[in-house]
């Protein structure tokens, strides 16, 4: 099983299928059996990397690695180098088990669970809960978005259930390469503006908690 995530959909517009992803940038050679051929460009960008760390160091090196990061993600039709490199390692997987079990689960914006081990807990502050926290405590006063837009959030028991059904799945039925996408968008949407306005609710009813 590997966790990764639907936004290795990238830079790619419309809907999108439980599938491998193509680039919407440069061109990187497929395979006959669906994945691409990365390692000529994982060892590009090793060797990028090691040009950088050669003639930088301290914070402007940190600085320089995550610009080179940003462009070599968006050159190949990502936003930034999480999902890029989540694309990566399901191409990576694809060629490395090529005729055994893989299950590749991609979930979206992970939030709060539904129901457990209790509905609303959440462990940690990632992704969209400090922009959520900063809201609902009136450390921030714009949201910027587009209201009727739809924001793709998923519970996380829904995923951790999404998870082991795959895993049950494989064991049971072995040699297969299966993707799954745990989100929410397509058939139960919530749009940015609802999405706020819940969130607002829920902060002024247990603003002292």
């Amino acid at each position: 099983i590997q966790v990764s995530t639907c936004y290795v959909n990238g830079k790619n517009s419309g809907q999108v299928t439980e599938s491998v992803i193509k680039p919407a940038g440069e061109s990187i050679p497929r395979n006959t059996d669906g994945y691409y051929e990365i390692e000529e460009l994982v060892h590009l960008l090793q060797d990028k990397i090691s040009d950088v760390q050669a003639r930088y160091s301290g914070k402007l090196l940190e600085k320089k690695l995550v610009d080179l990061g940003i462009r070599e993600a968006n050159t190949y039709g990502w936003s930034d180098t999480y999902t890029f490199t989540k694309w990566l390692g399901e191409q990576l997987l694809m060629k490395a088990l090529a005729g055994r079990s893989l299950t590749i689960v991609r979930p979206s914006i992970i939030e709060s669970a539904l129901e457990e081990p209790s509905p609303g807990w959440i462990e940690g502050v990632k992704v969209a809960d400090a922009i959520i926290l900063a809201y609902a405590r009136e450390k921030v006063s714009l949201f910027p978005g587009k209201r009727s837009g739809i924001i793709d959030v998923i519970p996380v028991d829904l995923v951790a259930n999404s998870i082991i059904l795959s895993l049950a799945e494989a064991i049971s039925e072995p040699g297969h390469r299966r993707i799954y996408q745990c989100c929410s968008g397509s058939s139960n949407p919530i749009s940015l503006g609802e999405f706020i306005d819940h969130l607002m609710a829920e902060a002024k009813a247990n603003y002292a908690a």
